[in-house]
């Protein structure tokens, strides 16, 4: 592991160059340490032929050697970039998400800071997969995911949990300020204009939010739920709109 990290740092030539140069000084010292051993002077003739061997062999080999160690450490990065990111919108992945989400919301819990989760929905997706294709779909989250990434902090949490279903979490924020950043994100959304093919698509969102009493610290799985019915009363209320959880509650109260 040592050996491909310096290979990534330095670069397969630096590294074939150093190789060769530790090859000819050992190929050097074993020569005069098998002639001392013998008993034999060490002649021009030796030292020629113990620099020329490394030379000409140590190069090609590790040249090829380096090649396959590169090769290994680059799918393992691509292994690792896609189970930690969704490969479509570069936002995470359902797992990384969550196992970032669960990290993130102890951490502010020690702190005691506020934190913002919400969950969104692009508003009728199957229509556009049914009426345009899929690859109008895909450009259509794409879209949606630059949106957020422009909008959020770096901060911020973002992920892809389901197909067009996605999840935030914004921390050391007030409801004032999530609202703010959620309403740029929606109108954003809504003035978007996709090009795709011969077609012109437009999108809304819906968005579910929910920020707990930092004094009643609540499970992650329960704001989650808590967003999810927001989210729910969005949709059935209409579409592209925010509902937040707290206020909701307020209301139907």
């Amino acid at each position: 592991m040592m050996f491909r990290s310096l290979v990534v740092k330095f670069g397969r030539v630096k590294v074939t160059s150093i190789v060769t140069v530790v090859t000819i000084f050992a190929s050097l010292a074993v020569t005069y340490v098998a002639k001392g051993l013998l008993g034999l002077p060490v002649n021009l003739d030796n030292i020629i032929l113990s620099i020329l061997s490394p030379v000409f062999i140590t190069p090609p080999i590790s040249w090829i050697f380096l090649g396959l160690t590169l090769k290994i450490h680059k799918l393992e990065e691509e292994q690792r970039y896609l189970a930690t990111y969704d490969s479509l919108t570069g936002l995470r992945s359902r797992g990384a998400f969550f196992s970032s989400y669960s990290a993130l919301a102890k951490l502010v819990e020690r702190q005691q800071q506020k934190l913002c989760v919400v969950i969104i929905d692009l508003d009728n997706f199957k229509k556009i997969n049914d009426k345009y294709g899929h690859a109008a779909g895909d450009e259509t989250l794409k879209a949606f995911s630059s949106i957020l990434i422009q909008n959020l902090r770096a901060s911020d949490l973002a992920g892809r949990i389901g197909g067009e279903e996605f999840a935030l979490v914004l921390v050391d924020t007030n409801i004032d300020n999530c609202m703010r950043v959620l309403e740029n994100i929606r109108q954003h959304c809504e003035s978007c204009v996709i090009r795709h093919l011969d077609h012109i698509i437009h999108f809304t969102i819906s968005v579910g939010v929910t920020i707990p009493d930092v004094s009643v610290p609540l499970e992650t799985s329960e704001l989650l739920r808590q967003s999810d019915e927001a989210l729910y009363t969005a949709k059935s209320t209409g579409k592209n709109r925010i509902v937040n959880y707290q206020k909701q509650q307020m209301i139907m109260s």
